[in-house]
């Protein structure tokens, strides 16, 4: 019998940022085998006059198998289990997605509720208890290493290795700490109170593009940890919010690499998984409107939070561009899905629907310009949803 499980990361409950992990059963196989055995003789034959004799040369087994198997929905309530993360490290809260690969689940760090999140935490996918948790302390090997938006896992497929893979998001900057400063001159305080009495925080928003790459045959330990940092390519390939994989290839989205309105960005960054180098960086805003029909320009193109694949596609989320004057209604946030064919990793290879503007196959069939400011996506059958 196998059973299937999903994880919900744990980020903010409303009054704190949580680390208490829920573990669903969603379903469970059970797969049963009915063998058949039989013995077959096989003989020559030979006439002699009239009469014929035959003899047995030999004899054969023969297997037949038949394989069965029952899938059965099993996400209820009951089937539900809880870890508090926090309990074993204070440190483990506030992140932001996960992955799992081998027997493990992974927590991508992101906000402790004072620091911006370093620890990346671990735990037994089948034995799930606070026994089997363990932890990675990224501080230890960079404190810029902290504050990423989501993660995914991958196997090569030349040598069935297993990778995790950190998508590089924002930590904070202090003026005398410097980056992910947490000293009392620089006054900072997770609550954003009582700071008026000590001059104000003084910490900044500090975006970055430190790429973690996690080799897990080793230990879960320092030397299992590889950086990328893609803005020595370029400057503004930071700040990105989640990351799809597509065959060899990781897609990291482009969300925000500065505070304000203007600080959406569009450059969505191709890397070579099995080589661990960037192998194309394609800027969403350089495409022009090509049609009138659910086409908009690339300026608008900017701002996704979240990616789906859909066989050789990767389908951006649209979240907030910031382009009130261009966008529908005069709204923040952006509704321009954009979809890139990976066969074609080229400014031709993109298509954009609006659905902000777009009349729909439905009743009203009127465009909606509320549809936009999405989180994440998935792709099922034919269809992709927001």
């Amino acid at each position: 019998r196998t059973i299937s499980h999903g994880f919900l990361a744990p980020f903010y409950d409303g009054t704190q940022f949580s680390g208490t992990v829920i573990r669903l059963a969603l379903g469970q196989v059970e797969e049963s085998i009915q063998i058949q055995t039989a013995l077959r003789n096989t003989s020559d034959c030979c006439q002699v006059n009239a009469t014929e004799f035959c003899f047995i040369n030999a004899t054969y087994v023969s297997t037949t198998g038949l394989l069965g198997i029952n899938t059965e929905k099993d996400a209820t309530i009951l089937n539900m289990s809880t870890i508090d993360l926090d309990t074993i490290d204070d440190r483990l809260r506030g992140f932001v997605g996960g992955f799992a690969i081998g027997n493990y689940a992974y927590f991508v760090p992101f906000f402790d509720g004072r620091d911006p999140g370093h620890v990346i935490a671990r735990i037994s996918a089948t034995n799930f208890s606070k026994d089997t948790i363990q932890i990675l302390d990224l501080s230890e090997i960079d404190k810029s290493l902290a504050g990423f938006f989501s993660g995914f896992g991958y196997t090569s497929s030349i040598t069935g290795q297993h990778y995790g893979f950190l998508v590089p998001h924002r930590g904070i900057y202090g003026p005398v700490g410097g980056i992910n400063s947490q000293l009392d001159i620089d006054t900072w305080d997770p609550t954003r109170q009582n700071t008026s009495a000590r001059g104000g925080d003084r910490t900044v928003e500090y975006y970055h593009g430190k790429f973690v790459r996690l080799s897990l045959k080793h230990n879960f330990t320092t030397r299992a940890v590889d950086v990328l940092d893609l803005t020595q390519i370029d400057p503004d390939l930071r700040g990105f919010a989640g990351g799809v994989v597509i065959g060899r290839y990781g897609l990291l989205i482009p969300y925000r690499n500065r505070p304000g309105e203007d600080g959406y960005f569009g450059k969505l960054v191709r890397i070579d998984l099995e080589r661990f180098t960037v192998d194309g960086i394609l800027d969403l805003t350089r495409y022009q409107k090509i049609s009138n029909v659910a086409e908009i320009a690339g300026p608008n193109l900017r701002g996704f939070i979240g990616g789906v694949a859909w066989g050789k596609y990767l389908v951006l989320v649209p979240h907030r561009n910031g382009l009130r004057k261009t966008n529908a209604n005069y709204r923040a946030h952006s509704g321009a899905v954009v979809r890139v064919d990976m066969n074609d990793f080229s400014l031709s290879g993109i298509r954009v629907l609006d659905l902000a503007s777009t009349w729909r196959q439905q009743v009203p069939s009127t465009p909606d310009n509320e549809l936009r400011g999405f989180l994440f996506g998935f792709s099922a059958g034919d269809y992709v949803y927001l």
